[in-house]
């Protein structure tokens, strides 16, 4: 359990920064090259699930309520963080079942 909290604590973080960076550098930069297209898709990509939707449903930051703007950035890093700790525990799962599989053919 201290593991996922850590994890959490030092992902969320790391991850709002990152999604910042590459949305200033998605609507700051016209795609021109190949690089600057996968830069986009990467930005857009991190923007899911919440990020992105607000962007277009209020462009112009007049719509939704600050406190909601404000906290939206680390709400999409939490759900990325959340379905990674769920993809790690699902493929620790099938790890730990395949393990079991050869060691009871081996027995």
């Amino acid at each position: 359990m201290l593991r996922k909290v850590l994890f959490v604590i030092l992902f969320v973080p790391a991850h709002s920064v990152l999604t910042l960076v590459m949305v200033q550098r998605q609507f700051n930069v016209h795609p021109s090259d190949l690089w600057s297209t996968i830069l986009s898709a990467v930005g857009l990509a991190l923007m899911l699930p919440v990020l992105y939707p607000c962007v277009l449903t209020d462009p112009d930051g007049e719509w939704f309520p600050k406190w909601f703007q404000y906290a939206s950035v680390p709400l999409n890093s939490l759900i990325w963080a959340a379905a990674a700790l769920v993809v790690y525990g699902v493929i620790r799962r099938v790890r730990g079942r395949r393990r079991e599989a050869r060691g009871a053919a081996g027995a």
